[in-house]
């Protein structure tokens, strides 16, 4: 559900004030966080682009959004001002790391390693679907009638850790330091905060690191049914070694970060339209478009960002080159231009697409399997929303720029 670098971290930091205009709003802001949503719908009255920082750019419109996303002169590329740029290759493990992401890269350079990636993703997703359900299966028994519990740690989190050692055919034995190496890749995509936790960065991108370049070389000649098995398989020498090792980074933590941020937002929204959602389902309604209209309403990433490569024009105003464009996928799913009373819960919906997994040259790879996993830890704990009670009004959501996650489900089991 990425392929989403974050660099506004960085460009608060250190980017040039290379466009004008008045910044309204702040995305550190507590209230901010707590519902970015009032904010896009004030901004997006007023325009389809709106300045969030100096240089940085925030499109809220649907249409200005998809054509974003597909613009060429759009580049996935890091600034030269951002810290994960390749002149920092030699300092930092994450900047070498980044070098070599098709999340970081454009046409023509990403298009033959992205093939090959999207076909494999695609094909475990066939293959481990039933397992995936088993897996979903083990974790909701394991639930108590009349306990308390918070579904981002009980279910949630360890699901999708679960399920990403199935897809990549890791030990389950070694979940835990995965997940921690997955979250510290993710700090690439974020604001790193000072320099002791840019140090730890780098000691865990590089620990990461000879732990994937280990089980590549363990898959050679395998004949698993695993996605690090099907890659060492096919061709990968579009990619080369090393960077076949650095995406499969990426893919992990991307299948664990997002997608037990998916799972959570999606059970909050089926909790509070259970009537909705069971009325929807017992007409012979699909789980893939109840899931996308979970990912429309609550997408845990809020944007994609983007650098101009040569000065342009969005909705009226011109950027220059250098500018930061933050395309806002949260902003575009609830744009009542293109989807009809957009806070509503209508899985039924028809016409425009979610943006949730972006568009074109640089649309998530993984959202099939994203899709894959929501849909079997939902449908397993379908048969007990009715009876989850949640125990706070308020929910509270991860501070972090670029993403909306959720800190804590706390929810009550009935009997």
């Amino acid at each position: 559900m990425k392929n989403n670098p974050d660099k506004l971290g960085e460009v608060h930091q250190s980017s040039p004030d290379v466009s004008g205009g008045k910044i309204r709003f702040d995305v550190t802001d507590p209230d901010f966080i707590a519902d970015p949503y009032a904010v896009y719908d004030s901004l997006r009255a007023d325009g389809p682009l709106h300045p969030v920082a100096p240089g940085v750019w925030l499109i809220t419109q649907y249409d200005a959004a998809a054509k974003a996303l597909l613009d060429k002169r759009l580049t996935n590329r890091p600034a030269p001002f951002a810290l994960v740029h390749e002149r920092n290759r030699d300092t930092f493990v994450a900047a070498d790391v980044a070098r070599h992401l098709i999340a970081f890269q454009d046409p023509p350079e990403a298009t033959p390693p992205r093939r090959l990636l999207t076909a494999e993703v695609h094909a475990v997703s066939r293959i481990l679907e039933n397992d995936l359900d088993d897996l979903a299966a083990d974790v909701v028994l394991a639930l108590q009638p009349d306990t308390t519990f918070d579904f981002v740690d009980t279910v949630a989190t360890p699901f999708a850790v679960r399920a990403m050692c199935r897809i990549f055919g890791f030990p389950p034995s070694d979940a835990d330091r995965i997940k921690a190496w997955s979250s510290s890749f993710f700090r690439m995509f974020h604001s790193i905060p000072d320099r002791e936790t840019l140090l730890g960065m780098n000691v865990d991108m590089g620990a990461f690191r000879v732990y994937i370049r280990s089980a590549v070389a363990s898959r050679q000649g395998a004949a698993d049914d695993d996605l690090l098995s099907l890659l060492m398989r096919a061709d990968f020498g579009v990619l080369g070694e090393v960077a076949l090792v650095d995406n499969v980074m990426l893919l992990v933590a991307d299948a664990i970060e997002n997608v037990w941020a998916g799972i959570a937002s999606a059970l909050m929204i089926l909790i509070e339209h259970h009537s909705e959602a069971e009325s929807y389902l017992a007409a012979g309604g699909s789980w893939n478009s109840l899931i996308d209209e979970c990912l429309r309403l609550e997408s845990p990433s809020q944007y994609q960002s983007r650098i101009a490569t040569e000065p342009l024009d969005i909705g009226g105003t011109t950027l220059n080159k250098y500018s930061v464009v933050l395309v806002g996928l949260a902003a575009a799913n609830r744009d009542p231009a293109t989807f009809n009373d957009p806070t509503a819960f209508q899985p039924s919906r028809k016409g425009a697409k979610h943006l949730t997994f972006g568009l074109g040259r640089h649309a998530c790879i993984g959202g099939a399997l994203a899709r894959l996993e929501m849909t079997a830890i939902l449908r397993a704990m379908w048969p007990l929303v009715e009876r989850l009670d949640m125990l706070e009004d308020t929910l509270h959501w991860e501070a972090r720029a670029g993403h909306r996650w959720l800190r804590a489900l706390p929810l009550h089991l009935k009997f």
